[in-house]
Order: C-alpha cells, then sequence, then structure tokens
C-alpha cells in the first residue's frame, strides 16, 4: 500500500490538475447556471408583451372567450389542448395543442398576444451556455463532465482540509496564504450546494445525454430515444372516448374552482381539456403538492379529473400513487432547476453560486501564485486566458442585455445577430487580454464596460418598452422594476470593483510584458 504522505501528495496533486482542467467550463456553467435562476423574472423584463402589472394571484377569467379560442384556431378535435395558467414562472396564459402553434392571451385583457420567440432571447441563450447546448452533441455531456470534477474535487478537497489540518503547521501571512484561506472557507461552505448541483447536473449532462446506446440495445436497435421507451410508462396519459354528441360545459372558472375545493393542497398550474364540448368531455387540472414541492415538480405533477359538463369528481391522482423513479426524478429535478420556488430560496441560490464562482476564481489565483516565481511565458498567458474567461464573460453577456433593446424586436434573424457579437466581443476580450501589456487595465475596462453595457440595457429597456425604472415603481411593475434595480446595483459594482482593482497592490503582481515585448 501506498504511504500516507504519498496519498496526500498524489491526491493534492490531483485536485490541482483536476481543478485547473474543468476550471474555464464549469466557472461558465456556474457563472450563466446562476443567471439562470433568475430565468422567470428575465423572461418578463425581456419581453414587451408580459409588460403589464398582473392580477393578485394571477386572477384570470377566460369563460367568455375559452370555446370562441378553441374553434377560431382549430384545437377542438381528438387532442388533448393545453392550458398553462398564469403564474411567477409566465405571467401569460398559454393554449397548446399538438402540432399547432401556441395561444399567448394576457389574462388581464384576454387579448391573443404575437409573442415571437425572439423576445425570450437572452433568457434561452443564457440557459444553453449554461447546459453546453450552444455546443452541439458535445456540450451537454461537457458539462456533465465537468460536474463529475468537481465532485471529485468537492470530496477530495474536504479530506485534504482534514489531513492539513492535522499535519501541516500554519503558513506565514503571504498572497499564497490569503488565497488558501479564501480557497478553503468558500469552498468548505458551498459543498453542500456544490454536491447537490454537481450531482444533478452530471446526471442530466453525462447520463441522459448519452442514454442513447441503451436505449438502442434495449430496444434491439428499434429505438434510439431513451424518453420513447420510458415516457409511456413513466409519464402515461390519461385516454377517455370520444363521444359524437354536443354538451354544454360548465365554465372553465367553475371547473378550476371544483378542482381546488376537491384537492385544497394541489397548486394547479396546468389543465387539460379532453373532447371539449362533447359528452363526456373531461378536465385534468395538474399541479405541485403545498407540502411536498421537491417530490411534485415538474416530472410528478399530481392532478384531479373533472366532469366538464356535470363538474364531478372523476379521479385523484395522490403523491402515494405516483411511480417511485417519478419521485426520485421530480427530487432530482428540484434540486437542480427549483421550479416552483419564487425570489426567496432563489436569491439565496445565487448567492451561493456566487460563492461557488469565487472559489473557483481563488482556486486559480492560488496556482497563479506558484507560478510567478517562474521564468518563461505560460503562467503569463494561463493568466491572461483565465482573465478573458473569468472576467470577459461579464462584459459579454452584458452587451446580450443591452443589444436585445437596441436592435429592434422585428429585426430578422435577431438571435443570430445577438449570439454572434456576443461570441466575437468575447473573442475580442480573449485577445485583447493577451496582448495587452497591463493586465490590472484589461480587468478594468472589461469591468467598467460591464458596467456601461448594463445601464445601456436599462436606458434602452426604458425607451423601448416605455417602462422606464420610475413608471415601472409608480405603476407597482415590482418585475420590471427590480431588474432594472438589479442591473444597475450590478454596474456600480462592478464599477466599484474597477477601482477597487486599479487601487489593489495585489493584481500588479501578474503584470509581465506582453506578447508583443517578449518573456
Amino acid at each position: 500500500m501506498l504511504e500516507k504522505s504519498l496519498i496526500f501528495k498524489y491526491l493534492h496533486r490531483s485536485h490541482t490538475i483536476i481543478g485547473l482542467l474543468v476550471l474555464w467550463v464549469f466557472y461558465m456553467s456556474t457563472y450563466f447556471g446562476t443567471l439562470t435562476f433568475l430565468m422567470p423574472y428575465l423572461k418578463v423584463w425581456e419581453s414587451p408583451s408580459r409588460h403589464f402589472v398582473p392580477a393578485q394571484n394571477h386572477a384570470f377569467n377566460i369563460d367568455t372567450r375559452l370555446e370562441e379560442l378553441l374553434r377560431a384556431h382549430q384545437f377542438l378535435g381528438d387532442k388533448p389542448v393545453e392550458i398553462t395558467l398564469p403564474s411567477f414562472r409566465d405571467p401569460l396564459l398559454k393554449i397548446s395543442s399538438q402540432a399547432q402553434n401556441s395561444l399567448y392571451l394576457n389574462p388581464l385583457t384576454n387579448e391573443v398576444l404575437s409573442v415571437p420567440r425572439e423576445e425570450n432571447l437572452i433568457s434561452l441563450f443564457f440557459n444553453e451556455l449554461h447546459t453546453g447546448g450552444v455546443i452541439p452533441r458535445i456540450g451537454m455531456p461537457l458539462m456533465g463532465i465537468m460536474s463529475v470534477g468537481i465532485l471529485f474535487l468537492s470530496v477530495g478537497g474536504f479530506w485534504l482540509f482534514l489531513k492539513k489540518k492535522k499535519t501541516q503547521p500554519r503558513l506565514q501571512k503571504s498572497w499564497k496564504q490569503r488565497w488558501l484561506s479564501w480557497h478553503k472557507i468558500t469552498g468548505l461552505g458551498v459543498i453542500p450546494y456544490a454536491l447537490v448541483f454537481a450531482l444533478s447536473g452530471a446526471f442530466l449532462g453525462l447520463m441522459l445525454s448519452t442514454s442513447s446506446p441503451y436505449a438502442w440495445s434495449m430496444s434491439e436497435g428499434k429505438i434510439s430515444n431513451m424518453r420513447q421507451l420510458v415516457a409511456p410508462i413513466l409519464f402515461a396519459q390519461p385516454k377517455y372516448q370520444r363521444l359524437e354528441n354536443d354538451a354544454n360545459m360548465l365554465p372553465f372558472s367553475a371547473l378550476l374552482l371544483r378542482a381546488k375545493e376537491h384537492y385544497p393542497m394541489l397548486n394547479i398550474s396546468n389543465a387539460t381539456l379532453y373532447h371539449y364540448g362533447k359528452e363526456g368531455a373531461k378536465v385534468l387540472f395538474r399541479g405541485f403538492d403545498e407540502e411536498n414541492r421537491a417530490r411534485t415538480g415538474r416530472v410528478n405533477r399530481l392532478s384531479i379529473t373533472i366532469e366538464a359538463s356535470t363538474g364531478a369528481v372523476v379521479e385523484k391522482k395522490m403523491i402515494e400513487q405516483s411511480h417511485g423513479i417519478n419521485q426520485t426524478l421530480s427530487l432530482l429535478y428540484f434540486l437542480h432547476f427549483v421550479p416552483d420556488e419564487t425570489v426567496g430560496l432563489r436569491l439565496v441560490l445565487i448567492f451561493f453560486g456566487g460563492v461557488l464562482a469565487f472559489s473557483l476564481v481563488s482556486g486559480y489565483f492560488l496556482w497563479a501564485e506558484k507560478t510567478l516565481v517562474q521564468e518563461g511565458w505560460f503562467g503569463d498567458i494561463c493568466n491572461r486566458v483565465s482573465l478573458a474567461v473569468l472576467i470577459g464573460i461579464v462584459p459579454s453577456s452584458a452587451l446580450v442585455v443591452c443589444l436585445h433593446w437596441l436592435l429592434p424586436m422585428e429585426l430578422f434573424d435577431k438571435e443570430v445577430w445577438v449570439r454572434g457579437a456576443f461570441y466575437a466581443f468575447w473573442s475580442f476580450w480573449l485577445f485583447y487580454s493577451v496582448f495587452e501589456r497591463s493586465v490590472v487595465r484589461s480587468m478594468a475596462l472589461m469591468l467598467r464596460s460591464s458596467a456601461w453595457l448594463l445601464i445601456g440595457g436599462v436606458l434602452f429597456h426604458g425607451l423601448k418598452s416605455g417602462f422606464f425604472i420610475w413608471e415601472s415603481f409608480s405603476q407597482k411593475a415590482w418585475v420590471l422594476f427590480a431588474m432594472d434595480v438589479l442591473f444597475l446595483f450590478s454596474a456600480g459594482i462592478l464599477v466599484y470593483v474597477a477601482k477597487w482593482v486599479e487601487k489593489k497592490e495585489l493584481f500588479y503582481r501578474y503584470e509581465r510584458k506582453g506578447v508583443f515585448n517578449g518573456y
């Protein structure tokens, strides 16, 4: 067996090597993943059709228009019709069916809205950057592998901390010691957070994205999509016989009220209409249990089925009736996406996401301290590339926020223009970081440009939408007001950090001649 000191040495070295390998990719995933906790509110801010003050508890009434809309848009037929109720996730009411365009309604006026995909450009793009969806085929597996690396770093780092605490003497005060202290404090503090999100991220990014060979093997080469195999079992849809005779339907609001009376703990988010307008028509209301949100999440919704013409209860699905795999998947999805939680928990998770990002950065600076005493270009190039990744990503994402409102909503291929600008701007910071002699100047410029772009995004949002920050406040449009305040507050923090960087002696330690002047 290896001696304990040798095991410690190998583990310490592997912690450093794996940390450097996963740093850049997982930092980006952490950065954009932290931003996606704000996705429900960002969707409202970026979409003009959602710029209204919703009724209390997102109340609505479509009794007078439901049948008219279903007939006018050919929703009546054998296919079920899905109604997504207004909520904090989306204040609009959505009507959809298989192989048909969805309808979006303003729940205050029941007006049918035009909601192009570009209106959710920011939130969708940031989410794809988080999951690796921007890289076809290998993006999600790559993020899954990075999550496995973080699991190793979390467990191994905790073991190293315990061993060092017992055996290693306290080091003298130095920047290396400071970075080590910050890395330990932040790393230990977010171990539960990192384990939860890395474990669920590894499952979603690695296992699900590489399940095709298993599906192909299980189906004897007939099916390569795992969902096609498991969906009929785990997500079985009810089938009801259609009768040809027409029948009068109870108002939708009455059916919704009846469902709430018979299932008071069910927080209803969706309703599915089966053979609406005919005898035997039914409405299935789905949602989560208020007392058990984790196990009744997006993949394990509870439900109650109501007879549409009489209001009689046909069936209730309780949590005890759901499959154990559904409950496990629901818990896993809840831990990663917190789909039914509002702003309170999301802000807490944003804080921990920021701490995890700082832990990754401090770990890199700990390694960078060792390269300062080495001659040559390798350490300097790594520092500059890391600068472009760790900080350059901030102005690049701020540019997306600004361009979304600066460019016309009706611009053809607006999504392509904005995404292309993001990659081009990020590439610019990569080259600028490498060829600019002063690392401090590069950092300060990145931070200040991020601040100005965020301020520009808030300004253009007000000019284009008519909802300036003071008008959002006066009209009690709290989501719009909060997002504007968040962007302006972030801009102020970035300006402050830029000034702090310029005054801090620490960052001048990483100054070298640069590529143009030789090493």
